[in-house]
């Protein structure tokens, strides 16, 4: 399987840099094909200035991202929760190479809006740390982090089925940090 692994952390030293390190280092020891990302050392503007009314010429590393995206067959996104969002350096990644056009196409004239999904055939999985718990996030959150990033932005664009690995790091003991990182492993193992 062709994977295209992209880690969300703003900074190396996280726990969840080294998520997206063991979920990369195992699929590809069980022969995947990885190709990892860490957002933190692109370099972009993550502004979208005009909207979409007029499209920024996209810097190299965002054009990189978009053939990872067109070359993979599932996608990961490793990122912790801030804000019920990511961080504004993955949120800019999206909006500056997820474009219309390159990812999906508005049908102007539908009574009712229609779209092309043009990353179609793709599986994603959402890696998130936070400082809750899961159920906390479903009950009193109704899950929002999850939900935008699945529907407003993966199925959006035809990346289905999007699943997820939610993880309560708060005062989370290394024991509890190991176990977190051999569930991702196991996941890396199995491509899913």
């Amino acid at each position: 399987m062709k994977i295209y692994v992209l880690d969300g952390s703003p900074e190396q030293s996280v726990f969840g840099a080294d998520l997206a390190t063991r979920y990369s280092d195992s699929a590809k020891n069980a022969g995947h094909d990885v190709r990892l990302v860490r957002v933190r050392d692109l370099r972009f503007d993550p502004i979208l200035h005009a909207g979409y009314k007029e499209i920024q010429e996209l810097e190299p590393d965002l054009v990189a991202q978009q053939e990872n995206l067109e070359w993979c067959e599932h996608f990961v996104l490793v990122t912790p929760v801030w804000w019920e969002s990511v961080p504004a350096q993955v949120k800019g990644l999206f909006d500056r190479a997820i474009l219309p056009g390159f990812a999906f196409k508005m049908h102007t004239d539908d009574l009712i809006p229609g779209w092309d999904k043009k990353l179609s055939g793709r599986s994603a999985r959402v890696i998130y740390t936070q400082t809750i718990p899961f159920w906390y996030s479903l009950l009193w959150r109704r899950d929002a982090f999850f939900q935008a990033l699945k529907r407003g932005v993966l199925e959006f664009v035809g990346i289905h089925p999007v699943r997820r690995t939610a993880l309560n790091v708060l005062n989370a003991h290394e024991s509890t940090k190991n176990r977190y990182l051999a569930k991702v492993e196991k996941l890396g193992q199995k491509g899913v």
